[in-house]
């Protein structure tokens, strides 16, 4: 047994700077190396490893040092067997394709609800059947209660895009603030307005979604009513709305 003291020394312990003991890091390394079988094992290939990083609150690249470290990780005999809850959720199978999926809808900017959840939960089942011929549960009916603790699990809740900070790029826009600035030095606050429109959507996509964090929204695109308002720099000069027709 004295080999395996070895690997354990004092200073791996966690300490007040927050890192993690040999003991922890091994337990991460079993709870991905399950997922990831698991994931192999239902679709034929790997699961995201930033995805999974995300969810569980990991910096980046965790697993890339966990599996550098695999063989002596793996020969540490842990003090005691704490398992993820993540991998023990009787539907595990489908929720961790089912995880990546809202992920990448998520990178799209695009919303997910709970009617689009449970949808794509049945239809994920579905092909995991077809292709494997079995599955180890039966089809479940994804209700109210699997949502809710499927949100708590994988960290997901409702969270508002705000916005349209999602729709711009800030590289793009750096290059003309200058410029912009440098006109109007050359003009009375009399003679320089803002204007903007606002107006009623009538087609448009909710901005609550399904998320681990909040993020930025993107820019609607929808029929709407649009009415442009514009106004000085000084409020001196104020003008009447302009009602545009409805357009997309």
């Amino acid at each position: 047994m004295e080999h395996l003291k070895l690997l354990a020394p004092k200073e791996d312990v966690q300490d007040s700077k927050g890192r993690l003991s040999l003991e922890e890091r091994r337990e991460r390394l079993q709870q991905w190396l399950a997922h990831r079988d698991i994931v192999r094992a239902t679709t034929g290939s790997d699961p995201n490893k930033a995805s999974y990083e995300r969810h569980h609150g990991w910096s980046p690249h965790t697993i890339d040092r966990l599996m550098k470290d695999k063989e002596r990780l793996e020969a540490i005999r842990p003090n005691q067997a704490n398992r993820c809850r993540i991998d023990k959720r009787p539907y595990h199978a489908v929720e961790a394709v089912l995880i990546d999926m809202v992920d990448d809808i998520r990178s799209r900017q695009l919303s997910v609800d709970t009617v689009l959840l449970r949808a794509l939960a049945h239809d994920v089942y579905t092909i995991l059947w077809n292709r494997m011929g079995f599955m180890p549960f039966p089809r479940p009916d994804f209700g109210s209660s699997w949502v809710e603790g499927f949100k708590k699990a994988w960290g997901l809740d409702y969270h508002r895009m705000q916005g349209e900070a999602g729709s711009v790029d800030m590289d793009v826009i750096a290059a003309g603030v200058d410029r912009v600035k440098a006109i109007a030095a050359e003009y009375s606050l009399d003679d320089i307005y803002n204007a903007d429109e606002t107006g009623l959507f009538l087609q448009t996509m909710s901005p609550w979604t399904l998320d681990f964090d909040r993020q930025p929204g993107t820019k609607s695109v929808s029929t709407r009513v649009s009415i442009l308002f514009c106004v000085n720099a000084t409020g001196t000069d104020k003008r009447k709305p302009f009602v545009l027709s409805m357009h997309s």
